[in-house]
């Protein structure tokens, strides 16, 4: 028998996942915050983490704050995508416990009992294997086309393999396995999933929203992305920075034609719309600094450090979570799908935190100016402000009195 949720912050997917989700945003971020504000801020002793500084901060981001978010919309949408029935309590409930326990060990082990950071990471993976399971059902529901959950089920199917490497190296394993679940965490999982959902979403929203516009879907942009995705991941896992730009080149110029082709300008006065378009937009132009980067490490120079992750990750995957979060929040709470002043100002404190980070490649000053600490309490606001606009309503019935 289906499990029967009996308050409504667990009636939805979307409810808890994202509430999870959220905590860790702000979490994992005050961590970092904590770190820069030692190591390169140098405005108090740095913390000692049993890992890297680097390598932890990546794990936190790719596994354990994105996904909840990225599980909690696949839930909710993926259903709804094949025309399947909605996933019950107990296909989202679980994964949910497993993920949120595992990382409340995963922080104690981090901050004092070592022994429970392998055994965090564990539940955190039996709960990620127990939410394929779900969408594997959705998945094998009949419908028209199957591409787009089959393409977000692989790329959490290989979100499952990365975290499966750094639970090896959390047990005793090589640093190797800890370098390769991060190319498979951002190669694999991240922009697979992101480069999906944006494929099937946006030109869906902004034929809602704007009159006589044609969308543009055509299946050859999202099969190369992926193809580049995986072409650049073999490369990293292989240590050939200077071919990178092989898989990297192809993947922007498709996914900057195909922001042309989604004609971004005519977003402006719609701000929700807008800011999906940005973040696409920030996926074209980091995988052109990649190949950029990719290029020069070929003629011996090598350039931009780590400013193309983080326009990836912070301006492209960040900023399409929070609007599509944000659009996830309102419509399945009932309310109108529309932005209020505090969520534009999220918004662009991230797009601040995005280009602080790039900016600390080239410019690092120690103390209170340091853009590695400027970032990390960007981010905080960014979403800060979003959880105080969107998680009261994970927490009330939906406003227009429907189930959900």
């Amino acid at each position: 028998m289906s499990m029967k949720p009996r308050h409504v912050f667990f009636a939805a997917p979307h409810r808890v996942m994202f509430f999870a989700g959220l905590v860790q945003a702000l979490l994992s971020m005050l961590l970092w915050a904590w770190d820069a504000g030692g190591r390169w801020a140098l405005l108090w002793p740095a913390p000692l983490w049993p890992w890297p500084p680097a390598w932890l901060h990546s794990l936190l981001m790719i596994y354990g704050t994105l996904p909840f978010f990225m599980f909690g919309f696949a839930m909710t949408a993926g259903p709804r995508w094949q025309g399947a029935r909605e996933l019950a309590g107990d296909e989202y409930l679980p994964p949910f416990a497993l993920m949120a326990a595992g990382w409340l060990l995963f922080y104690a082990g981090l901050l004092g009992l070592p022994a429970l950071v392998a055994a965090g990471l564990g539940l955190v993976l039996a709960g990620w294997l127990w939410a394929l399971r779900a969408l594997w059902r959705v998945l094998r529901e009949p419908a028209p086309a199957h591409e787009h959950i089959a393409c977000l089920f692989g790329a959490f199917a290989a979100g499952a393999l990365g975290l499966a490497l750094f639970l090896g190296y959390a047990a005793g394993g090589a640093p190797a396995l800890a370098r390769a679940a991060i190319a498979v965490g951002v190669w694999g999982l991240l922009l697979p999933a992101f480069a999906t959902v944006a494929h099937r979403m946006v030109p869906f929203f902004t034929a809602s929203a704007i009159p006589r516009y044609t969308p543009y879907q055509p299946p050859w942009t999202l099969r190369l992305v992926l193809a580049a995705a995986a072409g650049h991941l073999l490369l990293a896992l292989a240590e050939a920075p200077a071919w990178l730009w092989l898989a990297d080149l192809p993947a922007a110029a498709a996914l900057l034609y195909q922001s042309w082709r989604w004609q971004s300008w005519r977003t402006r006065g719609l701000p929700m719309l807008s800011m999906l378009h940005l973040g696409c937009a920030w996926i074209g132009v980091a995988l052109a600094l990649f190949a950029l980067q990719s290029l020069c490490a070929l003629a011996g120079t090598p350039v931009l450090g780590l400013a193309p992750l983080h326009a990836l990750t912070v301006g492209g995957f960040a900023s399409l979570l929070l609007a599509m979060g944000a659009r996830v929040a309102l419509g399945h709470s009932g309310q109108a799908v529309k932005p209020n002043t505090a969520t534009r100002y999220g918004f662009w404190a991230l797009q601040a935190a995005t280009l602080a980070r790039m900016a600390m490649e080239w410019w690092s000053p120690s103390g209170a100016a340091s853009p590695a600490l400027a970032a990390a309490l960007l981010w905080l606001l960014a979403w800060g402000i979003w959880a105080a606009s969107f998680a009261p309503s994970f927490f009330r019935p939906r406003a227009d009195g429907q189930p959900g």
